[in-house]
């Protein structure tokens, strides 16, 4: 759907990306990883089940205490806050985001 409002810009441009998943905790290991085609996919080591045994999942391979480190966060955060935190810092200094709020900034979390 087109804006109707006109004070709203109609461009969107993408200036940093962040990713961390099973296949990498960063953009490079990332996509190095699928030009590998390298798999995530391992024994279930981080999540809290009774099917560790069982399955195989996809998981980050760092644990919440090392992304506390690497964020530099002393709090007990959720581990899908940790992730979206790291993801988010890497994709604000890629952009080179200086915060300056006379820019219209926004910023996208998918999981």
């Amino acid at each position: 759907m087109a804006h109707t409002n006109p004070d709203i810009e109609k461009e969107i441009v993408i200036t940093g990306l962040g990713i961390i998943s099973a296949i990498g905790n960063n953009l490079d290991d990332n996509l190095r990883s699928l030009r590998q085609d390298k798999t995530g996919l391992a024994p279930i080591h981080r999540l809290e089940t009774t099917h560790k045994n069982e399955y195989v999942a996809g998981e980050v391979k760092l644990s919440n205490k090392e992304l506390n480190n690497t964020l530099n966060i002393k709090a007990n955060l959720p581990r899908t806050t940790l992730l979206a935190l790291t993801a988010a810092h890497e994709a604000l200094s890629s952009a080179k985001f200086s915060g300056k709020p006379e820019n219209k900034n926004g910023v996208i979390l998918g999981r």
